[in-house]
């Protein structure tokens, strides 16, 4: 009898830690900075300069977005402008992880043309 008790007992407790951990909320970087505006807000000074530039949140992403009016401005240019930018860029997602506690938090890079056409992107971790 006891240990049919101490079965259930501990089945019970398997059940609610399960179940506790089903309705946990994971939190992602876009919750986060949804939860914190001053966050958000901090984090938009990156591209507060830089009228062509916008940041979005995507999960575990951010994403920043430049426009690129200038058509003389080629890939080759960007993707070397990012090649020199890549310490900065691994440092700001390596600092979001520590300040936040988030585990996996990437910086997604997205130059495009004014109409939204892709002209090259690059993630950093």
């Amino acid at each position: 009898m006891k240990k049919r008790l101490l079965v259930t007992v501990v089945l019970v407790a398997l059940v609610m830690t399960s179940l506790i951990g089903c309705t946990k909320k994971e939190v992602t970087l876009e919750s986060f900075v949804k939860d914190n505006p001053s966050e958000e807000a901090a984090l938009e000074q990156l591209t507060a300069d830089d009228p062509n530039a916008q940041i979005e949140f995507e999960g575990n992403l951010m994403r920043i977005i430049y426009n690129v009016e200038d058509e003389n401005i080629t890939k080759d240019i960007l993707d070397s402008a990012m090649d020199m930018m890549e310490d900065i860029f691994n440092g700001i997602a390596q600092d979001l992880v520590k300040s936040t506690g988030i585990e996996g938090i990437q910086i997604e890079v997205l130059y495009q043309k004014a109409d939204g056409e892709e002209i090259t992107r690059r993630i950093f971790e």
